[in-house]
């Protein structure tokens, strides 16, 4: 899976668009978008739905590659169920790559 700076990459280039011209685009400088692209910083939700808009793709994609939503999804379940984190804790010190997690998930 790629990280949403790959994904931005990806789709900026297919669809043949310099990182300069994106970022006048939005409003945010090149060196900013580069860092995202590069996973140095994470995009506000504002500047996430201009990049969708600019790139002709919906913000659900761009989310799916954003780890933020996956993080605080986590955050979320572990707040309303203690006993979610105390079970994911267990997952975690007993897979140690996604080979591991796979294996439970998918016998």
């Amino acid at each position: 899976m790629q990280t949403l700076g790959q994904h931005l990459r990806e789709v900026r280039e297919k669809r043949q668009i310099s990182i300069r011209r994106l970022a006048k685009t939005i409003g945010v400088t090149a060196a900013y978008l580069s860092d995202i692209e590069l996973g140095r910083r994470h995009p506000s939700e504002v500047v996430m739905a201009s990049l969708a808009k600019a790139l002709h793709t919906s913000i659900d994609d761009l989310h799916r590659h954003d780890p933020r939503s996956l993080i605080n999804e986590i955050q979320i379940r572990v707040r309303n169920d203690p006993e979610y984190g105390w079970v994911l804790k267990r997952l975690l010190s007993k897979c140690t790559t996604t080979k591991d997690l796979l294996r439970i998930i998918e016998p």
